[in-house]
């Protein structure tokens, strides 16, 4: 049993479940909407012991970008000691327990360049969640756990060349062991994921700042006031730093050369869980402001 596919399935079948639920909304128990609305777009928080333990602070989102980037550098380590030993064992305890059953035609030097961009992602939203966000709200501690488990996924996901039973092990590694080599080898399609990721990246980053500068008053102390965000991609769509997000793994599937079907994978689930995560933001704007822009779109402009 392919344990990874299986995995991302179950995470995708979920969203989008939970999905159904949103538009049913008007029909379910008050509780399940847990599953679709935390912090500021929580309409009826139920303050009994039991509901209470069941939420956790928004902070805690710092714990997903530890997880990532802490498994990144451990598959990192894993791709160098294995392109460098090639006798090592390492890697043989892996694909026993995955068991995959699709080995993604990339070689070891896109892994390799997959991982780190991963890791540059997880440090900068780790900085950003000790050092920027403003977090005051609630998660369900579901969505703590699935988030957790997502950025598991995310970086075997990228791994799996190097995870999977079927290896191409003499040519592959050399790409690694000789770095001038594996970018000369690198095409176009890759080279705009690397490009797509660093523009999205850098929106994100601003789009993070714009959100905690409405979160800080002027003598640089926290309040609880929500305002209505301007600039940068604020302009076009209400969850800019959503869109970003998608963005960002489209850009690891062209860089993986759409060769990776876990990778794409991680994409639909990254693309539905976000756009739900904006439809509802995008509700809440509107009944909490007036005035809030007409023109903007929830996620993708021109399109939804």
């Amino acid at each position: 049993m392919d344990l990874l596919l299986v995995s991302l399935s179950f995470i995708n079948v979920g969203c989008f479940l939970v999905t159904l639920l949103y538009i049913m909304r008007r029909y379910i128990p008050f509780w399940l909407s847990d599953l679709f609305e935390w912090g500021k777009t929580k309409s009826n928080w139920d303050q009994s012991r039991w509901n209470r333990f069941l939420h956790v602070p928004n902070s805690w989102f710092t714990h997903f970008y530890i997880v990532g980037s802490s498994l990144s550098c451990a598959l990192l380590w894993m791709l160098i000691i294995h392109c460098f030993h090639i006798k090592s064992p390492i890697t043989e305890y892996f694909p026993q327990i995955l068991d995959l059953h699709y080995t993604p035609c990339v070689n070891y030097f896109t892994v390799l360049v997959s991982l780190l961009l991963l890791l540059v992602q997880c440090c900068r939203r780790l900085f950003e969640c000790l050092f920027i966000s403003v977090f005051t709200g609630k998660i369900h501690f579901s969505h703590y756990l699935v988030g957790l488990f997502y950025y598991v996924l995310d970086a075997i996901a990228l791994a799996s060349p190097l995870l999977g039973k079927k290896k191409m092990d003499k040519d592959w590694c050399s790409l690694c062991r000789e770095m001038l080599s594996g970018l000369q080898n690198f095409s176009g399609i890759q080279w705009l994921g690397i490009v797509v990721f660093l523009w999205a990246s850098w929106h994100q980053w601003n789009c993070h700042v714009i959100l905690a500068k409405l979160r800080h008053s002027a003598y640089g102390k926290t309040v609880k006031v929500y305002k209505i965000p301007y600039g940068d991609w604020f302009d076009h769509v209400s969850s800019p730093h959503y869109l970003a997000e998608i963005v960002i793994y489209f850009a690891f599937f062209l860089i993986q050369k759409g060769h990776n079907v876990y990778v794409g994978m991680i994409l639909l689930f990254t693309v539905q869980n976000l756009s739900l995560g904006a439809t509802v933001t995008h509700s809440w704007y509107k009944n909490k402001f007036k005035e809030y822009p007409q023109n903007r779109y929830k996620i993708f402009p021109f399109l939804y």
